[in-house]
């Protein structure tokens, strides 16, 4: 990505983004603990987690967490 393209994306992410406040315990989820609080944070926030983490990945048929490919095509479908 060129320096303008960063630059574009920090703007969108500023107007774009919004923040959650932190879940204090998550529940254990993810073979990676340090996994489990993007999850609570995402699941209550409804949101898509789109990685490339084998261990989030593995919970993809219980929660919302996709491939960048997988969440592309969805898109596409949209």
């Amino acid at each position: 990505m060129s320096e303008d393209g960063s630059a574009a994306f920090v703007v969108l992410l500023r107007r774009e983004a919004r923040l959650a406040t932190d879940q204090p315990e998550p529940p254990a989820r993810s073979a990676d603990p340090g996994d489990d609080y993007v999850l609570a944070l995402a699941e209550r926030e409804r949101a898509v987690l789109v990685s490339g983490d084998r261990h989030l990945l593995d919970l993809a048929d219980e929660l919302p967490v996709r491939s960048a490919r997988a969440f592309l095509n969805l898109l596409e479908t949209q």
